[in-house]
């Protein structure tokens, strides 16, 4: 017994001394603690920072900006809520703040590998991957309280609202939704995930975009075979409105020109189910009713505003070119980032043009311009209405605008003439675009009831024969006729 103890021990030492030798021929010997040309003194002789970043920035505000996507202006503004993050300490010299940003904000504006943007700034390869999520993440955790904040109050909800009145003339419009496919590499051991229907890898970043193209909500990190609609549902949000938990959706706000109370609803494509909070278009079929093609070529206008955002994000970060290979967490820090950075572009492009027209002396006399523009307005919607009233009564069996049978227009709008309608509804000046608020709109018991029993489709149908009462009084109804 003891020498068969004796004997373990000695093959147990003998197993724990190969395995020490094995670890110590497999460890690599590094060449380099540093490489010459990534010292100091080359990055500040031979660096993109210093040979390029700077000069542009005093000089040259034209290569700057399409150095990094932005104005100098704009980039002092976010190194100053960014740089405070970015700053390191320790027995080396750390790399420039300033330097950090600029080399992520250039790899992600141009369509790059990140071992040439090392080269570029003379930093290592394994520096240049560190970087891409920590200013990434640095920029996500400073920008998203000021810039891409979900809206809490009846007052950001209606902002929302009147932009869409005023910008697509849709009423009660809380924004629209969608989903947007990012290309990845296909991550180890993920199977069919990530495979879309597209038939390439990637991840969903959902979102809900105001009329301005400013994304209000995002979700990021689905996987890439599941459908718009289940993921949406699976949010935060979505289980929210589900459950109709979120204030606003139990609001009620009549439309223009009526005195008819109307639920609030988000705008989807036909990929998502309809439902009392989110509708939808009808299903494009042959010889479609003229009641629904009007409702969809309004409602198409305004839906595809989030569409042009992921345009407008993906047209200004040319990474988005390529399929992202990173990390899971890296890509959901970097799409996180840019939608942040695409949001704090428009805020602050909004921001300088208001502050030019405040300071423009020189304001164009527009009243020739308005006198055209009322004749115009007058000539054609005489023509048109006329032709509209003929087909709506032949295809629907429903009236004209001008009937006094119309349950969506007041009396005042019944009696004036079609002319005075299509004037309201182009300069967005009278009744039909005052700002009202939920309490004034509805009384305390309509504004904080909400029909259980009241469907998505029940909606749009009263919608839709809504666009169809003031279809009328605008100019584009020629081009669906």
């Amino acid at each position: 017994m003891i020498i068969y103890t004796l004997l373990m021990l000695s093959w147990l030492i003998l197993l724990s001394m190969q395995q020490l030798l094995h670890k110590v021929k497999k460890k690599r010997h590094r060449r380099w603690w540093v490489k010459p040309h990534l010292t100091p003194a080359s990055r500040r002789q031979f660096g993109t920072f210093r040979t390029k970043f700077l000069y542009f920035k005093q000089f040259d505000h034209e290569e700057f900006y399409h150095f990094v996507g932005m104005p100098v202006e704009q980039f002092d503004i976010l190194y100053q809520l960014v740089g405070p993050r970015l700053s390191k300490t320790g027995p080396r010299a750390a790399l420039d703040p300033q330097l950090r940003l600029a080399a992520v904000l250039s790899y992600l504006v141009h369509k790059s590998s990140a071992r040439k943007k090392a080269w570029s700034f003379c930093i290592g390869r394994s520096t240049m991957y560190a970087l891409i999520p920590e200013v990434c993440k640095a920029i996500h955790q400073c920008l998203k309280k000021e810039y891409l904040k979900f809206p809490e109050t009846d007052e950001d909800w209606l902002e929302i609202v009147d932009g869409f009145q005023l910008i697509f003339d849709i009423p009660n419009c809380l924004g629209a939704l969608d989903g947007k496919h990012f290309r990845i590499k296909q991550p180890p051991h993920s199977g069919s995930w990530f495979w879309n229907f597209k038939k390439y890898h990637s991840i969903v970043l959902m979102a809900i975009c105001d009329s301005k193209r400013l994304f209000r909500w995002v979700s990021v990190g689905d996987f890439g075979s599941l459908h718009d609609s289940t993921i949406f549902k699976n949010t935060n949000l979505g289980s929210a409105l589900s459950a109709g938990s979120i204030p606003i959706i139990r609001r009620r706000r009549p439309l223009p020109n009526t005195q008819h109370p109307f639920p609030l609803f988000f705008i989807a494509d036909g990929g998502f189910s309809i439902e009392p909070y989110c509708l939808k278009p009808y299903l494009q079929v042959p010889h479609m009713p003229i009641q629904e093609r009007i409702f969809n070529y309004r409602f198409g206008n305004g839906r595809r505003v989030v569409e042009r955002g992921f345009g407008t994000l993906c047209r200004k970060f040319k990474i988005f070119e390529s399929p992202l290979d990173f990390k899971l967490e890296t890509t959901e820090l970097v799409i996180i980032a840019t939608v942040c950075l695409h949001n704090f572009l428009i805020i602050q492009d909004e921001f300088v043009q208001r502050r030019f027209r405040y300071n423009s002396d020189d304001e164009p006399d527009d009243s020739e311009e308005d006198e055209d523009t009322e004749t115009c307005a007058s000539s054609m919607s005489e023509g048109v209405a006329q032709s509209f009233e003929e087909t709506l009564s032949s295809e629907t069996g429903m009236t004209s605008p001008d009937d006094s049978n119309s349950s969506y227009m007041d009396d005042s709008s019944i009696a004036s003439s079609p002319t005075n309608h299509f004037d309201e509804a182009m300069s967005f000046s009278g009744s039909s675009c005052s700002r009202m608020s939920l309490s004034d709109s509805t009384s305390e018991s309509e504004a904080g009831s909400f029909d259980d029993d009241l469907d998505g489709a029940t909606i749009r149908d009263d919608l839709s024969a809504y666009f169809v009462s003031q279809a009328g009084n605008v100019a584009w109804q020629w081009k669906v006729i």
